[in-house]
């Protein structure tokens, strides 16, 4: 799955780069627009598949990508 990061927000270079860095296998897309100016303005954003996710500061953000992606299922736990 792919991680969209809006172009003009302040924070999308500093992240992009912790993900090539850290996980290069993540696909990353930097978009024109995300659609989600309000926060995108403010905060840190990025957006997997329909969900869009926020943080304070670009090292929050690829922590809270990272954790998406090593989320365990229910279904694979006990």
């Amino acid at each position: 799955m792919k991680v969209q990061f809006c172009k003009n927000n302040s924070f999308t270079n500093e992240v992009v780069e912790l993900l090539k860095q850290n996980h290069p296998d993540y696909q990353t897309e930097v978009r024109q627009c995300l659609g989600y100016c309000n926060v995108c303005e403010k905060q840190a954003v990025a957006k997997i598949g329909d969900d869009y996710f926020k943080a304070e500061d670009g090292p929050d953000l690829f922590q809270k990508i990272v954790d998406h992606f090593f989320r365990i299922p229910s279904s694979f736990i006990g």
